[in-house]
C-alpha cells in the first residue's frame, strides 16, 4: 500500500468518524463503501502473501531439483557412488596427469561374485542392499586418494592415481577381507559376499583409456575363471617411462 493511498484512506476514515458529518446523507453509503474496500484489500493482501509463499516454495523446489539433477549427472542413485560417465572422464584426466618417471597409475575393475544367484535366491531388494553395502565398503577402503564408481550392474571401477602396483595389491587384499566380513545383508549370514578384482597399471601418459579398460576387463575375466574372490593383474608398462 502506497503512502498516498494510506493517507487517502485515513482521510476517508476520519470523515466517516467525524460527528459533524453524522447526519450527512452520503455518510452511510461512504462507510459501506469504505468497509467493502478495506475487506477486499485485506483479501487481496492475503492472496498476494499466498502467491509469494507459493513462489518461494516453487523456487526452493527448483533449486533442490537442479541440485538433485546436478548430483545425478555424476552419481549413481542407488549406491551414491560416482557413475560411469564421471569415472570415464576422471580416468582420462588421470591419464593426462601422469608424469613420466613417477609411480604408476593403477586401475581396478571389481565385480561381485555370484551376484545373479543373490538376486535369484533372495530377491532384488536384497540384491540392492548388497550393492549398497559393498559400495560403502569399497569407497571406504579406496580412500580419498582414489576414486570408487559404479561402472554398471554389479561392477565397480576403482582408480588409484599415483599408487604403485604392490601398494594397490595390498589395498585390494584388505578389500577382499573387508567385503567378506560384511554381515547383516543376506538372510543367511553364513554365506559371505565376495568380490573379484581385475587390475592393470599404466605409467605412459600416452596410454589410451579404452586399452587400459580392456586390460582390467580381461584381468577380471581371469579372476573369475580361476575361482573368483581373487585379484588378477595384467600389467603392460612402458620401459621408456619406468622409474
Amino acid at each position: 500500500m502506497t503512502a498516498q493511498r494510506e493517507a487517502f484512506l485515513a482521510e476517508v476514515s476520519g470523515l466517516i468518524g467525524d460527528p459533524a458529518h453524522a447526519a450527512h446523507p452520503l455518510r452511510e453509503a461512504l462507510q459501506t463503501l469504505y468497509q467493502l474496500h478495506t475487506s477486499e484489500a485485506r483479501r487481496l493482501e492475503r492472496q498476494l502473501e499466498k502467491i509469494i509463499r507459493i513462489s518461494d516454495q516453487s523456487q526452493q523446489m527448483l533449486r533442490e531439483m537442479n541440485e538433485r539433477l546436478k548430483w545425478l549427472s555424476s552419481h549413481d542413485e542407488l549406491t551414491g557412488l560416482y557413475n560411469r560417465r564421471f569415472a570415464r572422464a576422471e580416468l582420462d584426466r588421470a591419464l593426462r596427469r601422469i608424469v613420466p618417471g613417477t609411480a604408476v597409475f593403477c586401475l581396478v575393475l571389481a565385480d561381485i561374485d555370484h551376484f545373479k544367484s543373490i538376486n535369484d535366491h533372495f530377491g532384488h531388494d536384497i540384491g540392492d542392499k548388497a550393492l549398497s553395502a559393498i559400495s560403502t565398503c569399497l569407497a571406504h577402503h579406496v580412500g580419498e586418494d582414489g576414486l570408487c564408481s559404479r561402472w554398471g550392474g554389479e561392477e565397480f571401477l576403482l582408480l588409484f592415481p599415483g599408487l604403485g602396483l604392490d601398494a594397490t595389491r595390498q589395498r585390494l587384499q584388505r578389500l577382499h577381507a573387508a567385503v567378506a566380513d560384511i554381515r547383516g545383508v543376506l538372510p543367511d549370514d553364513e554365506r559371505a559376499i565376495t568380490v573379484s578384482f581385475g587390475l592393470s597399471c599404466c605409467n605412459n601418459p600416452d596410454e589410451e583409456g579404452d586399452l587400459l579398460l580392456k586390460r582390467v576387463d580381461l584381468a577380471l575375466y581371469e579372476a573369475k575363471r580361476k575361482g573368483r574372490n581373487r585379484t588378477e593383474a595384467i600389467v603392460v608398462l612402458d620401459t621408456a617411462h619406468t622409474m
